[in-house]
């Protein structure tokens, strides 16, 4: 699987949540941080994206892949990052779904 495939998956489960919370998709560039950057896009949209890619692309990813742990603290990943995040997790073969 490609980044670009990547990105449009997750961009399709992020413009659901936000239309499920009655909110419209805004423009998102790979420098976008997703929780902080994108308007409407919390904590539980990002545990509902992060169900709708599992059962999407068939892998089980870590607890939030929209935060990660900097020098003992965390921060929000860019719309990039996460994007690498689950290629890694889809290319490294580590839990993924048969």
């Amino acid at each position: 699987m490609t980044a670009s495939v990547v990105a449009v998956v997750l961009r399709r489960v992020i413009s659901d949540c936000l239309q499920r919370s009655g909110r419209a998709m805004p423009q998102i560039g790979p420098d976008t941080k997703v929780v902080d950057g994108v308007p409407g896009f919390d904590s539980l949209c990002g545990l509902e994206a992060t169900v709708d890619l599992e059962q999407q692309l068939g892998i089980t990813l870590e607890d939030n892949v929209f935060v990660k742990e900097v020098n003992g603290r965390p921060r929000a990943r860019t719309f990039g990052e996460v994007v690498k995040a689950i290629l890694a997790t889809i290319n490294g073969g580590r839990n993924a779904r048969k």
